[in-house]
């Protein structure tokens, strides 16, 4: 049963993320309801895994709570969603597999955003989607 619940756990983080990926790829945005909603079925998984402890979920929350604040002392350099969906992806992997898919994702993102400023497709000061790095960085993490 508990690998049963460690299976649909995945899903749920892989098909959410997925999901917010392709809206933040099509209309860069973030529905914050779809990872809210997440985060409240991740709680109730883990009442029955009860494979992390409090503090780790708070902890692995607050990778989301640190882009929040960049992106309020940015003016949104860093979008609102992206910090939300950084504290989803807490509720579900903690503190420190968040941290690395937090790193993971950065660095992908700006290896892709350096390709497109050398090419000249994109400049310093243009907006980009994180969420698809974030998915892509959780899918290479899974592997």
């Amino acid at each position: 049963m508990y690998e049963v619940l460690q299976l649909v756990q995945s899903c749920v983080l892989l098909f959410t993320l997925s999901f917010c990926a392709w809206v933040d790829w099509k209309k860069q945005q973030v529905y914050v309801t779809v990872p809210i909603l997440a985060s409240i079925l991740g709680l109730a998984l883990h009442i029955f895994l009860q494979d992390k402890t409090v503090w780790d979920l708070i902890l692995g929350m607050s990778a989301g709570g640190i882009c929040l604040i960049a992106a309020l002392c940015t003016k949104e350099s860093i979008g609102y969603g992206d910090g939300i969906v950084f504290a989803f992806t807490g509720v579900f992997l903690g503190f420190w597999k968040n941290i690395c898919l937090l790193y993971g994702s950065l660095l992908l993102a700006g290896i892709f955003a350096l390709i497109l400023m050398i090419t000249g497709k994109k400049g310093r000061k243009d907006r980009m989607p994180v969420v698809p790095f974030i998915f892509t960085a959780y899918v290479l993490q899974l592997l």
